[in-house]
C-alpha cells in the first residue's frame, strides 16, 4: 500500500439503496452466520407459520379494512417469498458457499451453472474475479480516464527572519529601503545611523507580505481503452523556475494484457533527454502471493534493467525486492503492512550509486464523527541525502471525492509547509518554504515553524471549513433522503404489516413474560439518533417519542427526525424465546421482520429499555452489532426504578403507530384542500 493509495482512498464506500439491506439472507432469518442446517430449517419454520399464503389469514386482525387485509397479504407474500429465497439459498451446501463469498450477487450469476462440480472457494473466487474484470472491462471500452497532479513551489522564509526579509528586499529595490537611507545620509553619528538601519531591516513593512514563487511542476495523463486486453495512455510533464526558464516532455505509452496473469506496458519519451527514453515493463503474476516485474530502459545511449519481486508475505503485509542494473546501479528492498486497525507503516532501506539510507513512515487514521476518512501521517527519512521529519494530516471532504491536507516537513533542507488539494483525479500540492535551511533553520525557528502554521490551520479549520462542510453536509442529506423518501416509506410501510401479521404472537409472550418475570421489551427503536447515549447510573437514554410528544408536528425539521427510526417493540417482542433475545453480529438488522432501513446516509443504532425480573434495563448498539438479552450490565440504578402502570402497553404501542399514520394522512388530505 503506497502513500498515494491511502490519500485517494474516499470517506465513504458510497450510498446503498434502503432496500439493499434485505439481501442479507441471515438477517431475513434471524440467524447466525455460524448457523447449521438444522437452524436454517427450524428458524424457516417459525416463519412460515407466521408469513406463508396458506396461514396467513390467522394472524390479520379481522377488524382491519378489506384494503389493509389485501395489503398485508401482499406483504406477508412478499416477506415470505424473500425468506423462501433466503431458505433455499442457506439450506444447500454449495449455494451457502457461492453466498459467504460473492453475496446475493454471486449466487444469481453465472456461478450457479458450475455449482455441481465440486470446486473450491478459491476457485470460484478466481472466476468470480475474473468475470468481474471482464465486466468492468467492458463498461471502460468508451471512457477515458483523466488525472493530473500539479505542484507549485512558493517560498515564505522572511516571514520568520529579519535577514531574509533584508535580503529580499534588497533584491526587490524595497522603497522602506530608499526611505531608509535617506533618512540617515545626513547624520553625522555614525553609530546611532547603523541602529537605525539595522532596525529598519529587522521591522516588517508592508511590501514583506507576500510569497515568493520558486518553481511549478505539472503533469496530465490521459488513458483509454481500445479493446478489452489493450489501453493507450499520454502522459504531459512541464516544470518552470522562478527566473522563467522550463522544460516538458512528451511520454506515449501502450499498455497491452497478455493474460489473465500477464501484461506488458510499453512507453517512448520526447524529447529523449533524459535517462530513460524508452522503457518496456514486463509485470508477471508468479503464484498466488508473489508477482515479478521486468523493466528494460534505454537512453543516452546507455542500457539499464530493472528486476522487481513483490510478495504477500501475511494477510496485512507486503513486501518487495528492487534490483537496478545499469549506469546507476543500487538496490532496495521494503516492507509495508497495518499497525492496529487504522495503522499503516511502510519501511524502505536503500542502497546504490544515487541514494543510500532508510526511510520509514508511519499513517494512522483518525475515525470520529465528523471526519470519518482522517488520516495523521508521520514519516522519518535517514540517509545519504540527508535527514527529514514530516508531520502531516490528510482529511476527506463531506462528499468523498475531495481531500484536503497540510502537514509540516523538517529537514537539512529546510522547513516546509505543505498543503495539499485532491478533487477525484485531480491533486494539487502547495509546498511553502518557512526556513532555507541551515545556518537558517535554528531552534527557535523550527519551533516557530512547527507551531504558527498548525495553529492557524487549526483556526481555520474549526472556524471555517468545519462549519462549510457540515452545512454542505446537511444540504446532501436532505437532497438524498428526498430521493429515497417514496423507497423509505414503501419499506416503512411494509415493516408495520409485518409487525402486524405478528403482534398476536408478540403479545401472548409479552403476557407470558411479565407473568414469569422473565424479558419484557417495554421500548425499542431503531435508526439515526443524534444522542445515543446510554448511562444506566443516570437513566439518560431518550427516545424520539419521548423527544418530539409536546413539539409542533409541524415543523418539518422535526418531521425529519421522526422518520430517521422506526418502532421495533412487536418485533424484538416476538423474537424472545425463553426469556432470551439474541442479535448476531454482522447480520443486517435492517433484514429482520418487522425492520427497515429509515436513513441510509447515517450510521443507525438500536435503542432497547425492556424488564427483566420486575426490573428496569437500557441499553443502546450500533447496527449490526451482537446483543444478547438479559445482560446484568443494562440494568438502571434503583433509583429510577419505575412501576408497570407507568409503562405503555404492547396494544398501545401499534394503535399509536396506526394514529401517527392516520394523522399524516389527514395532514395531507388538508394541505390538498
Amino acid at each position: 500500500m503506497t502513500d498515494n493509495d491511502n490519500d485517494n482512498k474516499n470517506a465513504n464506500d458510497g450510498i446503498k439503496s434502503p432496500s439493499s439491506a434485505s439481501s442479507d439472507f441471515y438477517g431475513l432469518l434471524g440467524i447466525p452466520r455460524t448457523a447449521t442446517t438444522d437452524d436454517v430449517k427450524r428458524k424457516y419454520k417459525q416463519l412460515a407459520q407466521k408469513l406463508h399464503p396458506d396461514k396467513i389469514s390467522k394472524n390479520i386482525d379481522q377488524e382491519e379494512g378489506e384494503e389493509n387485509r389485501n395489503y398485508m397479504k401482499e406483504v406477508a407474500a412478499r416477506s415470505f417469498g424473500k425468506i423462501h429465497e433466503a431458505y433455499d439459498v442457506l439450506i444447500d451446501e454449495e449455494k451457502r458457499k457461492i453466498y459467504d463469498v460473492y453475496g446475493s450477487e454471486g449466487v444469481r450469476s453465472g456461478l450457479e451453472v458450475s455449482m455441481n462440480k465440486r470446486k473450491t472457494v478459491e476457485e470460484m473466487r478466481r472466476e468470480y474475479e475474473y468475470a468481474q474484470r471482464q465486466i468492468a472491462r467492458e463498461r471502460a471500452d468508451a471512457v477515458y480516464q483523466q488525472s493530473g497532479a500539479y505542484e507549485f513551489k512558493f517560498s515564505g522564509a522572511h516571514f520568520v527572519d529579519k535577514r531574509l526579509r533584508a535580503t529580499r528586499r534588497l533584491n526587490k529595490g524595497g522603497r522602506s529601503i530608499v526611505e531608509m537611507l535617506e533618512r540617515v545620509s545626513g547624520m553625522t553619528d555614525e553609530r546611532l545611523a547603523k541602529q537605525l538601519i539595522q532596525k529598519a531591516l529587522g521591522d516588517f513593512h508592508v511590501e514583506d507580505i507576500g510569497l515568493d514563487f520558486q518553481s511549478g511542476n505539472v503533469s496530465a495523463s490521459v488513458n483509454c481503452a481500445i479493446s478489452e486486453e489493450t489501453d493507450v495512455y499520454l502522459q504531459a510533464q512541464f516544470a518552470a523556475n522562478a527566473d522563467g526558464r522550463g522544460a516538458g516532455v512528451l511520454l506515449v505509452g501502450v499498455r497491452k494484457q497478455l493474460g489473465l496473469l500477464t501484461s506488458i506496458d510499453w512507453h517512448l519519451q520526447m524529447p529523449s533527454s533524459s535517462s530513460s527514453a524508452m522503457e518496456l515493463t514486463l509485470d508477471q503474476k508468479l503464484s498466488n502471493r508473489t508477482s515479478g516485474t521486468m523493466t528494460y530502459s534505454y537512453g543516452q545511449d546507455q542500457l539499464g534493467l530493472r528486476l522487481g519481486l513483490k510478495r504477500q508475505l501475511t494477510q496485512t503485509h507486503v513486501g518487495n525486492l528492487d534490483w537496478t542494473v545499469g549506469p546507476m546501479p543500487g538496490i532496495s528492498t521494503g516492507c509495508r503492512g497495518k499497525a492496529g486497525e487504522n495503522g499503516v507503516w511502510k519501511f524502505d532501506l536503500n542502497a546504490g550509486v544515487q541514494n543510500m539510507g532508510v526511510t520509514g513512515s508511519y499513517q494512522r487514521k483518525v475515525i470520529n464523527d465528523e471526519h470519518k476518512n482522517k488520516i495523521k501521517k508521520y514519516s522519518l527519512k535517514l540517509g545519504t541525502m540527508g535527514i527529514e521529519f514530516e508531520n502531516g494530516t490528510m482529511a476527506a471532504l463531506s462528499d468523498g471525492e475531495s481531500s484536503v491536507g497540510w502537514g509540516v516537513c523538517i529537514g537539512v533542507e529546510g522547513c516546509v509547509l505543505k498543503i495539499k488539494y485532491r478533487q477525484r483525479n485531480q491533486q494539487f500540492v502547495f509546498p511553502i518554504l518557512l526556513a532555507p535551511g541551515l545556518p537558517y533553520l535554528t531552534g527557535r525557528t523550527a519551533m516557530l515553524c512547527l507551531t504558527i502554521p498548525n495553529a492557524l490551520i487549526g483556526v481555520l479549520r474549526n472556524v471555517l471549513i468545519i462549519p462549510l462542510l457540515k452545512r454542505k453536509k446537511r444540504v446532501e442529506k436532505k437532497q438524498m433522503r428526498l430521493r429515497y423518501a417514496s423507497e423509505i416509506d414503501d419499506n416503512r410501510k411494509d415493516a408495520k404489516a409485518q409487525q402486524k401479521l405478528v403482534f398476536a404472537s408478540a403479545r401472548e409472550k409479552r403476557l407470558h413474560e411479565r407473568e414469569i418475570g422473565g424479558l419484557d421489551i417495554v421500548k425499542a427503536v431503531y435508526g439515526s439518533f443524534e444522542d445515543v447515549s446510554c448511562d444506566v447510573t443516570k437513566k439518560n437514554m431518550t427516545f424520539p417519542d419521548d423527544l418530539n410528544r409536546d413539539k409542533n408536528k409541524n415543523n418539518k425539521n422535526e418531521n425529519e427526525e421522526i422518520d430517521a427510526w422506526i418502532d421495533v417493540t412487536v418485533a424484538l417482542q416476538h423474537m424472545v424465546e425463553y426469556s432470551a433475545l439474541e442479535l448476531h453480529e454482522n447480520v443486517s438488522y435492517s433484514a429482520l421482520l418487522g425492520f427497515c432501513d429509515c436513513d441510509p446516509l447515517d450510521k443507525k443504532f438500536l435503542k432497547i429499555r425492556y424488564r427483566y425480573r420486575r426490573a428496569l434495563h437500557e441499553v443502546c448498539i450500533a447496527q449490526d452489532s451482537q446483543l444478547h438479552l438479559p445482560y446484568d450490565g443494562h440494568r438502571i440504578a434503583e433509583t429510577f426504578q419505575t412501576l408497570d402502570d407507568d409503562e405503555p402497553d404492547i396494544n398501545d404501542v401499534v394503535q399509536g403507530e396506526d394514529d401517527n399514520e392516520n394523522k399524516k394522512e389527514e395532514d395531507v388530505v388538508q394541505e390538498d384542500m
